[in-house]
């Protein structure tokens, strides 16, 4: 069972707190063990949320049922009936659990510029590079960022790994 989630603040205080005793030379709050311990549930925690997107996007758009079909025989048509239900489910899931915001207000083909101290996280120049900034150039694509993440709970029991249970109709 996962550990139960901290608060953005209780994070803070605690990230505070071990400062404070690693400069003044103490025991620190957490022994290497423990703190192995909870990295290895940190990252469960992430792989879990990751299933549950992956489930998110079976059950709204059935995203993985298209992603295993052989596509190479289905015409075009067929194809493009079969996106337009998974793009109308997955764009349902992300508006609902991740909604997102493009990084960048001007539209595709616009001249921007990076001014010094860009941030290179949001704002990726390509192509020539020479010199510092600022860098003027063409905004290829606006980039997205997400909002907020809005998993609901995992229910107690059950196994991430399934993404979608086999049904079996009586």
């Amino acid at each position: 069972m996962a550990a139960p989630k901290l608060s953005l603040s209780r994070r803070i205080r605690l990230a505070l707190k071990q400062a404070w005793r690693t400069l003044g030379d103490s025991q620190p709050v957490a022994e290497p063990d423990a703190q192995r311990k909870h990295d290895e549930g940190d990252r469960r925690d992430a792989q879990e949320a990751a299933l549950q997107l992956l489930a998110l996007f079976q059950r709204e758009g059935r995203l993985v049922d298209f992603l295993q079909q052989d596509i190479t025989a289905s015409d075009d048509a067929t194809l493009g009936a079969a996106a337009r239900i998974v793009h109308t489910g997955c764009r349902r899931v992300l508006d609902e659990h991740l909604p997102l915001a493009p990084i960048c207000q001007a539209p595709e083909g616009a001249r921007i510029t990076l001014e010094p101290g860009f941030d290179a996280n949001r704002l990726h120049p390509s192509g020539a590079l020479v010199g510092s900034p600022p860098f003027t150039g063409t905004l290829v694509h606006p980039g997205w960022e997400v909002r907020a993440v809005r998993l609901p709970e995992p229910v107690a029991g059950h196994d991430p790994r399934i993404i979608a249970a086999a049904e079996v109709e009586l």
